[in-house]
């Protein structure tokens, strides 16, 4: 209904208002979303939402894995009974390396409370995500760098940090509304699996390799590769999803392939194929962003 010259009302269902039990004159949050107006009552009435678990030594290699599992669920509290002095020092780990915005706030002998204490503005969203992008981009530089002069740098940092970012997107998709969760949640796990990737390289090429020019050269082209993927998404460009799948022969059964059969530096190429083969099947949800084809 128009009201005044420049002023549009809606009205609100009344089974809402008595359902959230707001008052006349009562303060409600409205949060812009896309294109999406979402009404909600007001901040401070929203409780935090807690679990339960227990973590023993029958489950204790799965510590990781039980926490950030929570974590992208969307729980603000988790109270973990029982804790195990074997334990105790791979849940600090877990917590202050991965679960951005939570803290050890509590600890006895039979429960110990993580909880979210200061996560990232909503807002944070896209930043972290470009984030991760160029964390990817930092390790192939590295990596070249390491193949040329052995430079090192400070990889297991690398990854743990773009870790910490792509499982608070993952959390956010969880707790927020978007338009289309499933691609994005999508493309937030490709990354960490590129990332990763490069990562395990770098741990291969610690071991030693035979100087190589080809190696630097694909290593080079691997660089131009996710380029063309940071770029698809970023400038929402289908011409170079377009590229990069056109690439898909040149490279994985190509060029990889090729040094791979002369042995040598077979081991490394192989890790290599494998990163070009992940950011070309990666290139699907960019695919589906770009042309806002609905996730379930």
């Amino acid at each position: 209904m128009k009201l005044g010259p420049s002023t549009m009302v809606v009205s609100i269902p009344s089974k809402w208002i008595h359902s959230t039990g707001i008052k006349q004159g009562q303060e409600i949050e409205l949060t812009e979303k896309n294109n999406e107006l979402i009404i909600s009552s007001t901040k401070g009435n929203k409780s935090k939402k807690e679990t339960t678990i227990e973590i023993t030594q029958d489950n204790s290699q799965d510590i990781e894995i039980i926490l950030t599992h929570l974590y992208r669920q969307g729980f603000d509290k988790l109270l973990v009974k029982n804790v195990e002095k074997q334990i105790e020092e791979k849940i600090k780990e877990v917590v202050n390396k991965l679960l951005l915005g939570f803290e050890i706030t509590s600890k006895d002998k039979n429960i110990w409370i993580i909880e979210n204490i200061a996560s990232p503005a909503e807002e944070k969203y896209e930043v972290l995500l470009k984030r991760s992008f160029f964390i990817v981009k930092e390790t192939i530089k590295a990596t070249e760098e390491y193949i040329k002069n052995k430079t090192k740098t400070n990889i297991e940092e690398l990854k743990s940090e773009q870790d910490k970012y792509i499982l608070y997107c993952q959390r956010s998709l969880t707790l927020e509304s978007t338009k289309n969760p499933t691609a994005e949640w999508e493309l937030l796990t490709f990354l960490r699996h590129i990332e990763h990737s490069i990562y395990y390289l770098n741990k291969e090429l610690e071991k030693g390799f035979e100087k190589d020019n080809n190696l630097i050269q694909l290593v080079q082209k691997l660089e131009e590769y996710f380029n063309m993927y940071f770029d698809a998404y970023t400038l929402k460009d289908i011409k170079s999803i377009h590229t990069i799948n056109r690439l898909k022969s040149k490279y994985q059964f190509g060029e990889c392939i090729h040094l791979i059969e002369k042995g040598k530096n077979a081991v490394i190429y192989s890790y290599l194929r494998e990163i070009f083969r992940v950011i070309q099947i990666g290139s699907s949800p960019i695919f589906r962003l770009i042309l806002e084809i609905p996730g379930s």
